[in-house]
């Protein structure tokens, strides 16, 4: 069972597909069933792994990813077994949580706040600072934004390697946004590492724990709390944010709106349009016309 959930796992990244939690989960029910004894999936296996995965949403997409493992091994070997849909079907797939949205005031006092960190290293406040303000002005992903390299900043452009499924695109920035990125690299000490967009005094990128960390300091200062719903701020609702703000910026205009959403699909790094559908029900003010222009752009 193992060697066998190795190859899905690595056919799946030649595909361009990477997911690392579920990649961990996939070998964890490997495991599991090697410790049953099972030499080929199991469906009575698979119940009683994902039984022990308490979230309903988890256990949903445990459920479907050990149902599309089946269909790839059966393919080859009839003795793996399909989960049956009736095992899929009754545990749906909850309504996602609303995300913070901020407002301009509200991030600018989140960067304010980064400046003025009192750390022992100057610098690191300014890095902390400029990788929010990044992904502010941008909406990549926190992990797209840590792995840039300097010679992937040129100009008002920013190439973001290996995004998600290992996609790479170009992320077109604002005339401001690259002077302060300049700004801050003028600023760095020369001991530190060149090639990294950003470091910190241990000549290291800082860690995505490190970063929310910081993030989550500032937002406690400032007594930001849910909302409207919403869940508590993260710094992953700068990229909601951005979305939702950029859709609601189209107003009523449909041809507008379905330009803008295969743009913004691209810009973000979706796998497609219909991922960046679910923004439409957040940006309230434009949510009727934008849906009829989107179901245009899926159907076609």
């Amino acid at each position: 069972m193992i060697e066998a959930i190795e190859r899905y796992l690595q056919l799946r990244e030649q595909l361009g597909y990477r997911d690392l939690d579920l990649d961990r989960d996939l070998r964890n029910f490997a495991h599991f069933s090697a410790g049953r004894g099972a030499h080929h999936l199991c469906s009575a296996d698979a119940i009683a792994w994902v039984e022990q995965k308490c979230q309903p949403r988890r256990r949903y997409e445990l459920l479907a990813s050990i149902r599309r493992v089946g269909l790839f091994l059966s393919a080859e070997d009839p003795r793996h077994d399909v989960l049956a849909e009736e095992y899929v079907r009754p545990v749906r797939r909850p309504r996602r949580p609303i995300p913070f949205i901020y407002t301009d005031g509200e991030i600018q006092q989140i960067l304010v706040e980064l400046g003025r960190l009192p750390l022992a290293h100057t610098y690191d406040a300014a890095t902390y600072k400029h990788i929010v303000g990044l992904i502010a002005a941008t909406g990549i992903r926190i992990n797209e934004a840590r792995n840039i390299l300097l010679q992937d900043f040129k100009n008002n452009e920013i190439m973001i390697r290996r995004g998600k499924f290992g996609k790479d695109r170009i992320v077109h920035i604002h005339k401001s946004t690259a002077r302060a990125l300049r700004v801050y690299l003028t600023n760095r000490p020369d001991p530190l590492n060149k090639e990294r967009l950003f470091v910190i005094h241990n000549n290291r990128t800082p860690s995505d724990h490190s970063i929310c960390a910081m993030f989550r300091k500032c937002t406690t200062k400032l007594n930001m709390t849910s909302r409207n719903g919403s869940r508590l701020p993260r710094i992953h609702d700068l990229r909601h944010t951005f979305a939702v703000r950029s859709l609601a910026s189209c107003g009523s205009d449909r041809k507008l709106i379905s330009n803008h959403m295969v743009a913004l699909s691209t810009y973000l790094g979706h796998v497609s349009a219909a991922s960046t559908y679910w923004y439409l029900e957040i940006s309230t003010e434009t949510k009727e016309s934008m849906a009829l222009a989107i179901e245009e752009v899926l159907d076609a």
